[in-house]
């Protein structure tokens, strides 16, 4: 997939708010010297998106599809994955980056996500 580095550098970004991975902070103490310490910070993009995460999906939802062949396809394969019980996770940081890509694969007889 082709992506500008334009959208590279707001991934990069959105991942170090994310990971509240700032540089440290040079500061004059009373004394007038130049000290360095690290930055005092409130993790609020990752508590946003873990809260915004679990409000959106959650276990207990269910996916369904209106054709019965298909229904049942996506039901198992999703079952296989655990998806309902992962799928949290995945939503947390993908709000926090601003996208998601899933990718289904085939693992011996069964697809995977």
């Amino acid at each position: 997939i082709a992506i500008s580095q334009l959208e590279y550098d707001r991934i990069t970004t959105n991942l170090k708010y994310y990971k509240s991975d700032w540089d440290s902070v040079l500061y004059l103490n009373t004394d007038g010297e130049t000290k360095k310490r690290n930055l005092n910070h409130l993790p609020i993009a990752r508590t946003a998106a873990k809260k915004i995460a679990s409000l959106v999906f959650n276990e207990q939802a269910e996916i369904k599809v209106d054709d019965d062949v298909a229904n049942k396809f996506i039901s198992e394969t999703l079952k296989n994955d655990r998806f309902n019980k992962n799928f949290e996770r995945y939503l947390e940081s993908c709000l926090a980056l601003g996208g998601l890509a899933m990718r289904p694969y085939i693992d011996g007889d069964k697809v995977r996500v």
